[in-house]
């Protein structure tokens, strides 16, 4: 695919949305970090696509075509045709099925994912025996709000710098 070969999935590109600051800064930072995550992200996903795609065509491979009466130059070609389209539509289908179901087990579970964008820790005083719980985050978009708590499938703008006037359109962060 052309994003899998572009410079939006290069260490450079994602370098300079991440910045200079820490990893440890990293959860008092902007919605660049987390646009820097998901192309890291998507970086990683197209690695991951290459060796899938690698491994089907290397089992698929080994896939015979056997038929009980000799087939013709046609009907061999409409065979093999419907193979491969067989192949090539059911690759990314399996790839969307596991990817939804990591997607499930985090929401299902509540499991914190990495760039917090679906809950929040609470730390309570000394007084409160520190403890440590999690709120859902909502996301309030076309005056109602959405909580991650219940749907997976909130979402808002990126926006640049912390200003939240300045939205970086097409980007957005979802719960999941």
């Amino acid at each position: 695919h052309q994003v899998c070969s572009s410079y939006f999935i290069s260490s450079e590109f994602i370098q300079l949305l991440w910045g200079d600051a820490s990893a440890l800064s990293y959860y008092w930072t902007s919605d660049l970090k987390i646009l820097s995550t998901q192309f890291n992200l998507l970086s990683s996903l197209c690695s991951l696509a290459k060796n899938v795609i690698e491994q089907s065509i290397e089992t698929f491979s080994f896939r015979e075509l056997i038929s009980v009466e000799t087939l013709t130059h046609d009907s061999f070609q409409i065979q093999i045709d419907s193979i491969l389209n067989n192949f090539i539509n059911q690759a990314p289908i399996h790839f969307r099925r596991i990817h939804n179901y990591i997607a499930d087990v985090f929401h299902a579970n509540q499991l914190q994912n990495i760039l917090d964008t679906n809950w929040k820790f609470a730390l309570s005083t000394s007084k409160d025996y520190y403890i440590m719980s999690t709120s859902p985050i909502s996301y309030n978009s076309s005056n109602s709000s959405c909580s991650c708590a219940t749907m997976s499938t909130c979402s808002r703008s990126l926006f640049i710098h912390n200003n939240q006037s300045e939205i970086l359109s097409g980007k957005i962060i979802l719960c999941t």
